[in-house]
C-alpha cells in the first residue's frame, strides 16, 4: 500500500460524508446529498452488520467503501466510482482489498459487487482488488395484461406444498438437490449451508410464505421448489429462486412452475412478475422467454470468498 494512503474505519459522525463519497466522490450538491442519505441510513440501521471504511490521503478522503452483512452470510459491497472526482484508483484498490478481506475474516461466506456491462473499468478494478467474475445476470420481467383473462390450464401432474406444509430443513434439502449439475453460479456451490441459503432467499424483497412451494411428483418424490416474494414499493412479485432436481429435468416442470407463479401473482393483485437468470443457464433462459418474460437489464457480478480455490 502507498505510504501516503491511510485506510481506516469511518467514524459514525462521518457516515454521511463518506456516503456522499460513495455516491459521487468529492462532488457535493443537493442531489448527491439526497442519495447519500440512503447509504447513511443503511449504515446506521445495520449497526454491527456493516463495515464502513475510507482511504485518506493528505488529510482528504480519496475513496470510500461499505459492505453490508446480509442474511445468509453474504456481504453486499458498495464503493466509490473511479469516474468520480477526487477518487484515487490505487487507494480504492487498496481499500477494496482491505474491506473485503475484513468481511471474509468476520465470517461472511462471500462478498459480491455488482457492475454494469457498460462500466469498462469496473471488472479490472475488482480483479485488482482480489475479486473474481461470478456471472452475468439478465433481469427479466413479465407484465400482466389484466384486460385479458388468464388462460385456462389443466392442472399439471405435480403436487404443491406451501410454506405451512414443510419445514425449512426440508426446503434446504431440496434446494441443495437442485444445485446438482445446475448452470446457475456453480462457483458458489458448497460455500453456504442450506439454512443460510434459505435465510438469504427469505430476506430478498418482502417475504411471502404463502408463495413458497415445494413441488413433488405424483408419487410424492421431491421435484423442485419455487420461492416467490413481493417486490418492495411496487405491485409486483419476484421469483427469488426456482430449481428442479436432476431426475425431473426435461419434463417441463419449470414452465409449469412459471405458469403457477403468474396465476397466483395475478390473483394476489400483482401487475408483474420479475426474476433474474445467469446467462449461462440457457435452459432456464429459454423457459423464461417462452413463458412471456422479456429482458429488462443486465448485471455483472464479481465475488470474493474464503475458499479461493473456487475462484480459479
Amino acid at each position: 500500500m502507498n505510504s501516503q494512503c491511510r485506510i481506516e474505519p469511518v467514524p459514525a459522525g462521518e457516515y454521511l460524508r463518506a456516503s456522499g463519497f460513495i455516491v459521487a466522490g468529492a462532488r457535493c450538491n443537493g442531489q448527491v446529498q439526497a442519495r447519500a442519505h440512503y447509504f447513511d441510513e443503511m449504515a446506521r440501521s445495520a449497526g454491527e452488520k456493516v463495515l464502513f471504511r475510507r482511504a485518506m490521503r493528505h488529510g482528504r478522503m480519496s475513496a470510500a467503501a461499505m459492505i453490508l452483512d446480509t442474511p445468509g452470510r453474504v456481504g453486499m459491497l458498495f464503493y466509490s466510482s473511479l469516474s468520480a472526482p477526487g477518487v484515487n484508483r490505487r487507494d480504492l484498490v487498496a481499500l477494496l482489498a482491505d474491506i473485503v478481506s475484513g468481511a471474509i475474516g468476520r465470517g461472511m461466506a462471500f462478498v459480491q459487487a455488482t457492475t454494469s456491462p457498460s462500466a469498462r473499468k469496473g471488472p479490472r478494478l475488482l480483479k485488482d482488488a482480489g475479486m473474481a467474475h461470478l456471472a452475468d445476470f439478465i433481469d427479466m420481467r413479465c407484465d400482466f395484461d389484466l384486460s385479458i383473462p388468464p388462460p385456462h390450464a389443466e392442472p399439471p401432474p405435480w403436487r404443491w406444498r406451501d410454506y405451512s406444509h414443510f419445514t425449512e430443513t426440508q426446503l434446504a434439502e431440496v434446494i441443495l438437490a437442485t444445485y446438482e449439475q445446475s448452470l446457475d453460479c456453480p462457483m458458489l456451490k458448497g460455500l453456504r449451508s442450506g439454512a443460510e441459503i434459505v435465510a438469504g432467499h427469505r430476506a430478498t424483497g418482502v417475504f411471502c410464505p404463502s408463495t413458497w412451494w415445494l413441488v413433488e411428483t405424483p408419487e410424492g418424490n421431491s421435484a423442485g421448489c419455487l420461492l416467490m416474494n413481493d417486490v418492495t414499493n411496487e405491485a409486483a412479485a419476484n421469483i427469488v429462486y426456482l430449481g428442479v432436481v436432476p431426475a425431473c429435468r426435461g419434463r417441463r416442470l419449470a414452465t409449469a412452475m412459471l405458469q403457477h407463479a403468474k396465476s397466483v401473482a395475478r390473483k394476489r393483485g400483482k401487475l408483474a412478475l420479475t426474476l433474474s437468470v445467469d446467462t449461462r443457464n440457457t435452459y432456464a433462459l429459454n423457459a423464461y422467454l417462452s413463458s412471456g418474460f422479456v429482458h429488462v437489464s443486465r448485471r455483472v457480478i464479481h465475488v470474493a470468498c474464503a475458499k479461493a480455490e473456487r475462484l480459479a
